[in-house]
């Protein structure tokens, strides 16, 4: 039917009969619809399960799950950002990565989230991390900050907030100062009603 939006057929498990599967359609534009009409080039719906899973078959494979490509000044598609599960069995309980592709054309990793722990890492694979923060950045340069907020109206608000649970019994510590190697040399602590701030300067 020149009219109507192609189809696949399948067997029916009866001999010599085939169904029409309406739950996977490909329109007249060249979108696939799995399970709905389709409203963009791969539109799926579903009630249950996973809406889009992504096996990888050997555990020490080389490759992306999910790669971004666009063309470039020449008109080639080249691979410009990708994401990667690397299982339990390569590193750190497993972690998802977020890769993007430099100048050069090799592909660096910009962020992993390690999901034994929900923790994201930016900029880091973690083993420069102390304990087990739930945000860790590393960061570099002559030129370039580590982290930067900006409240951009002249509305009376806060820019940051440190919240801790604990300074209703005790005082607790909000932000610790470290030296090169880690060690401990300042410190902002608060309690109920006070803050007390830790340091070897008397100024």
């Amino acid at each position: 039917n020149n009219n109507a939006d192609n189809r696949v057929i399948t067997g029916s498990g009866t001999a010599n009969t085939l169904n029409g599967e309406s739950n996977v359609v490909i329109d007249a534009n060249g979108k696939l619809g799995i399970g709905t009409t389709p409203a963009t080039i791969l539109h799926v719906k579903a009630n249950l399960g996973d809406m889009l899973r992504l096996d990888r078959d050997n555990a020490g494979a080389v490759g992306n799950q999910l790669a971004f490509r666009h063309k470039d000044g020449s008109g080639n598609f080249v691979e410009t950002a990708s994401i990667n599960c690397v299982s339990a069995a390569n590193a750190d309980g497993g972690v998802l990565t977020f890769s993007t592709k430099t100048s050069g054309g090799s592909n660096t990793e910009r962020m992993r989230l390690r999901t034994a722990t929900g923790a994201l890492m930016i900029n880091s694979d973690g083993s420069d991390r102390i304990g087990e923060p739930r945000l860790h950045i590393t960061q570099g340069g002559a030129s370039t900050n580590v982290a930067s907020f900006f409240f951009n109206t002249t509305h009376d608000r806060d820019a940051i907030f440190i919240r801790h649970n604990g300074c209703g019994t005790q005082s607790s510590g909000m932000i610790k100062f470290l030296n090169e190697f880690g060690n401990e040399n300042g410190r902002i602590s608060g309690n109920t009603t006070s803050i007390t701030y830790a340091t070897s300067s008397d100024y």
